[in-house]
């Protein structure tokens, strides 16, 4: 029996530590070495001024057999080259870091030096009858102390730096419901949806819509479109849908009765879309057609203003105090910095950064008091940049007029289409959709 073993211990997440003796050792090799780093300089002369530790690495081959007796600790059952080839797969797999010594049994004194923090990198057997051969690549883990500074929360000159808080457009700037409301008290408005099918739809349930076929996605719009409008209307005594709110008062958030009504009267297919309107049919199959006709409908008006919804986003200021706000838009960073103007106590606004330089200067602001209140006030004078890159319109809008001294008050607005257009796009959404019903 041979007098020295190769000793690996190591152990597994959540297990006793488990100590292997290798006795049939062929060979342990150990390099150690450093890395000279070179630095080319304009005259072609070389600069090696740094040396760091490379990790070392160890080489180990040997041989276990069967008919051979075995201080490995590799259980009892089953076939003991399989349980030692599984053993040493699975501290490969699982990254588990080993310490490897050479040991003499009689004197129990370590003959070279101790290797600690060791992962087994690589495994190459040679699989024989009755023996395996093996050669396991060990590399040390190195690993540093860090000092962790922790800057001192009280500090008056520390930067506050915030993250905005993200707003749903259509809860903050647009009533999306009303939209919805509008769209279908005008189509009941313009006789585009009879009374008896309006009365119809808006009694509509999903477990029915479903029952007739529509999918998901066209159950929601066609909820959508009619939940509000059940508020603003009742079922007469005649059994047919009454509207008590003004289609055009809903609609005044996107033009003015004049010119819908201008547009409509106008129209070359007016007697055409008026013959196709939506229509109650006292046949089950006839009314389920005509239904899904409206689904199909309410679907595309849907996509439509989820399409707008999607190309504006908010974001509201997190606190009432100087700040730098930072915020990622588009494929850049940018600093918003906000502090209060020592003459006129009102707070001033700093933007920064973009593609070439977080210090870049996008806009200034000396008194942010004077931003616009909503999304239609948005132009060009008062936008704060156009991102050069993706070209997303950046503002900064008030959310709260009340409280105008308050930071909180105010929100970042985003766009990817100019908002004075964003009147125009709505219109042509909610008219041609109008049209093709």
């Amino acid at each position: 029996m041979s007098q020295y073993y190769v000793v690996i211990s190591f152990q597994f997440e959540g297990e006793k530590e488990t100590t292997i003796l290798l006795d049939t050792i062929n060979d342990v090799q150990v390099s150690m070495s450093s890395t000279i780093t070179e630095h080319p300089v304009p005259t072609g002369d070389i600069v090696a001024d740094h040396m760091f530790k490379n990790p070392a690495t160890m080489d180990i081959s040997g041989s276990i057999s069967l008919a051979g007796s075995s201080q490995n600790v590799l259980g009892t059952e089953g076939n003991k080259l399989v349980n030692f080839q599984e053993l040493f797969e699975k501290i490969k797999n699982t990254g588990t870091l080993c310490t490897i010594y050479k040991l003499n049994t009689l004197t129990n004194d370590i003959r070279f030096v101790k290797r600690d923090r060791m992962a087994l990198n690589n495994i190459r057997w040679v699989e024989r009858i009755n023996t395996l051969d093996f050669t396991f690549s060990f590399r040390q883990i190195l690993a540093v102390t860090i000092q962790e500074l922790k800057p001192a929360t009280d500090d008056k000159y520390l930067p506050n730096v915030t993250e905005p808080n993200t707003l749903s457009f259509t809860d903050t700037l647009l009533d999306w419901n009303k939209v919805s409301q509008s769209v279908f008290l005008g189509l009941f408005s313009l006789n585009l949806v009879t009374s008896e099918f309006a009365t119809y739809i808006v009694g509509a349930n999903e477990q029915y819509l479903k029952s007739i076929g529509l999918n998901t996605q066209e159950i929601k719009a066609v909820l959508a479109l009619v939940s509000k409008a059940n508020a603003s209307g009742y079922v007469g005594s005649d059994n047919t849908y009454v509207s008590t709110g003004s289609f055009w008062d809903n609609f005044s958030i996107v033009r003015s009765y004049r010119e819908i009504k201008t547009w409509f009267k106008n129209r070359e297919s007016k007697k055409e879309a008026e013959n196709n309107a939506f229509k109650y049919y006292s046949d089950s199959k006839q009314m389920a057609q005509e239904v899904r006709r409206f689904a199909t409908f309410a679907n595309k008006i849907y996509d439509g203003l989820q399409a707008l919804n999607n190309a504006i986003n908010v974001y509201q200021i997190a606190s009432d105090k100087e700040q730098e706000c930072m915020l990622s838009i588009g494929y850049n960073y940018y600093i918003f910095s906000f502090f209060k103007n020592n003459t006129s106590g009102k707070y001033s606004l700093k933007v920064t950064g973009g593609a070439d330089d977080i210090d870049k200067e996008q806009a200034i602001v000396d008194d942010i008091s004077g931003a616009p209140m909503s999304l239609y006030d948005c132009n060009d004078v008062n936008k704060l940049m156009l991102t050069t890159d993706d070209n997303i319109y950046v503002y900064l809008i008030k959310i709260y007029p009340k409280d105008e001294n308050k930071l909180t008050s105010y929100a970042i607005l985003t766009s990817t289409l100019q908002p004075s257009n964003f009147d125009n796009d709505l219109f042509d959404i909610i008219t041609s959709m109008i049209s093709l019903a």
